[in-house]
């Protein structure tokens, strides 16, 4: 009886080892994943997304959150029902028993601006970009809308406020000019003066021989 024991445990694999990684396949999938291309949906009246993702051919398949989709007949995979706002990492991988990802698409749903061409955006369609993109970064609400528009209205009145620069008169340049100018020029004429007559006293005394 020991010996039976003992033969059929010396025929049980006691180490399972792990299929190794097909490198061969691995780079013909990474080809074929450089094909795939994405898009998305949005359903205003569930407010979520459904992500496509296309050419995804025999041999891959993706990865979104810890969960595997297959592709359908048409080379397609779809996620549904994906919040707004929600920045997605899906990885792209082969059937080649390789851990590594074939292929990584980043993907950051915005949300819908519901306050986009509405009463409560008119006369702001170019001024505020809560009002001119019907897809946000960040979820426009009501109070932030009336906050923006706020802070617009008062920063054209405190424009208005400002002195209105006016072009200066022929009065005022000529001032300037003078202020500017002025004593420079006196100066120089007083320098002139004061050289010229030097000069010509000491000519009239060279000719009468003084």
């Amino acid at each position: 009886m020991k010996k039976i024991l003992l033969t059929i445990l010396l025929l049980l694999p006691f180490v399972t080892y792990a299929a190794e990684c097909d490198h061969n396949k691995h780079d013909e999938y990474a080809k074929y994943a450089n094909n795939i291309t994405t898009d998305n949906d949005y359903y205003k009246d569930k407010g979520t997304y459904t992500v496509n993702i296309y050419n995804v051919v025999d041999g891959l398949y993706v990865m979104y959150d810890g969960k595997k989709y297959k592709a359908n007949s048409d080379n397609e995979v779809s996620i549904s029902n994906v919040k707004e706002g929600t920045y997605m990492q899906i990885y792209v991988y082969g059937e080649d028993n390789c851990d590594s990802s074939l292929r990584t698409f980043f993907v950051n749903l915005l949300y819908y601006n519901k306050y986009y061409g509405t009463g409560a955006c008119i006369g702001y369609e170019d001024k505020l970009s809560m009002c001119s993109s019907e897809f946000t970064t960040s979820k426009v609400t009501e109070e932030n809308l009336q906050t923006a528009k706020q802070n617009y209205d008062n920063s054209i009145v405190q424009e208005t406020d400002k002195p209105i620069e006016t072009e200066p008169t022929l009065y005022d340049k000529v001032k300037d000019f003078a202020l500017n100018w002025g004593i420079k020029i006196a100066l120089a004429i007083v320098t002139i003066i004061a050289s010229t007559t030097f000069y010509s006293s000491k000519y009239r005394k060279l000719k009468h021989g003084i």
